[in-house]
């Protein structure tokens, strides 16, 4: 005579496999998303520089001149959450970065107005902005938390 109760399946081996496959997909998967704060931390800063650069080619398209500070220019030059400030000069927009993170922190994200699109050449007050280049003072091993356009040392004084 056999015994009527089924036998009893053994929940652990599921659970172990699972833990494995979830470790696994953990190392695979982490490292491209680990740099994703910082750079959307970087990002602000670039979008605080963006809204000025409307402003200086206003500035510069009504009065001829590029304006002296942000201030005059009409930009925010008050710290923001991850920017220390912002500083407009000559045609020169800079945004002082402040996140905490060692390769990104006091560094400074530079938007200067170029004659050409190219972004070779600076413009002159009277000239008229065709582009902006954008570069920083950062190393080149903390350019991948920069945006594309911004991954390149700024033009030359």
């Amino acid at each position: 005579m056999t015994d009527a109760t089924p036998k009893r399946r053994k929940w652990w081996p599921g659970i172990l496999v699972l833990a494995v496959v979830a470790a696994l997909a953990w190392w695979v998967f982490r490292p491209p998303y680990a740099d994703f704060p910082e750079r959307s931390r970087v990002g602000e800063a670039a979008a605080a520089a963006a809204a000025c650069k409307t402003s200086v080619a206003e500035f510069v398209q009504q009065r001829g001149a590029y304006p002296a500070s942000a201030k005059e220019a009409g930009c925010f030059e008050g710290p923001t959450r991850y920017t220390a400030g912002l500083r407009v000069s000559g045609g020169r927009i800079e945004v002082t970065i402040r996140t905490g993170h060692p390769y990104t922190d006091g560094r400074i994200l530079t938007f200067e107005a170029t004659r050409d699109e190219a972004g070779t050449a600076r413009a002159g007050p009277a000239e008229a902005i065709a582009g902006w280049r954008c570069g920083t003072n950062a190393a080149i091993e903390a350019y991948k938390y920069f945006p594309a356009n911004c991954r390149q040392a700024p033009l030359a004084p």
